[in-house]
């Protein structure tokens, strides 16, 4: 069984594009509930979790509708809940488990607990002191960190896979947008262009997050053998024409 839904439901921004305008935040979840069959709790990685609060959201979704309830963060990345805050979280949703008709939520939510199957952030993906770690990471994902390095080495700056962007035709991000006019299509020249910008904002984020120094690790062939002229390489190639006396 596949189930479809988001992270959280109670955006303010949504009101419009998927919220009916002068739609009040209590009646959000029961609105969400009727178009989706699953969602993701948030707020008990901010908060431990009531019991209240489950039974509430409970009441306001049908038959079969599934969450993903959030550990709470101090176990995950604060790490300063200890013991007694885990029997806190477990007494929290334990008279679910005791009455026979109890909240179904919370039946699902331990047994998720115990099996080791429960929704919890991802811890940051290093936080090491050593002055001479190493990152390796896609370029992307080094981006989400927001953290400055010393030096960074570009790997493979020749090949396409820099700007290439994924084939999406039933969910592709220009031509979906609101912005996109009505009816024009989406032509060779627009992909050079998009791929342009996004090489260009990729790079600059990188710049922007190195504090001495880059290094090119360059390959003549691709793994396929051709020789490598990716848009990143030519960039770099013309820049430095502009620069060598």
């Amino acid at each position: 069984m596949i189930y479809v839904g988001t992270a959280g439901y109670s955006y303010k921004d949504w009101i419009g594009p998927f919220y009916p305008e002068g739609i009040k935040e209590s009646n959000m979840l029961e609105y969400y509930s009727a178009r989706f069959d699953f969602v993701e709790v948030n707020s008990s990685f901010y908060h431990m979790p009531r019991l209240s609060l489950l039974e509430s959201m409970d009441r306001k979704t049908p038959a079969g509708f599934r969450f993903a309830v959030k550990l709470f963060g101090g176990f995950t990345h604060e790490r300063t809940s200890g013991e007694t805050d885990a029997g806190r979280f477990r007494q929290a949703l334990e008279p679910a488990l005791q009455d026979p008709s109890g909240l179904e939520l919370g039946k699902e939510y331990f047994a998720m607990l115990e099996d080791g199957v429960i929704a919890a952030q991802y811890l940051e993906a290093w936080r090491s002191e050593d002055k001479d770690a190493v990152l390796i990471a896609p370029a992307h994902t080094f981006l989400l960190t927001n953290r400055p390095v010393t030096v960074q080495f570009w790997l493979d700056p020749g090949s396409s896979g820099w700007t290439q962007r994924p084939a999406q035709p039933l969910t592709h991000p220009y031509v979906l947008s609101r912005h996109w006019e009505s009816g024009r299509v989406w032509t060779d020249a627009d992909e050079v262009q998009a791929e342009t910008e996004a090489l260009a904002r990729l790079a600059g984020g990188l710049l922007c997050r190195c504090r001495e120094k880059v290094v090119l690790a360059l390959a003549d062939l691709s793994e396929s053998g051709y020789e490598q002229r990716g848009a990143l390489l030519r960039a770099f190639q013309r820049a430095l024409r502009h620069v060598q006396p």
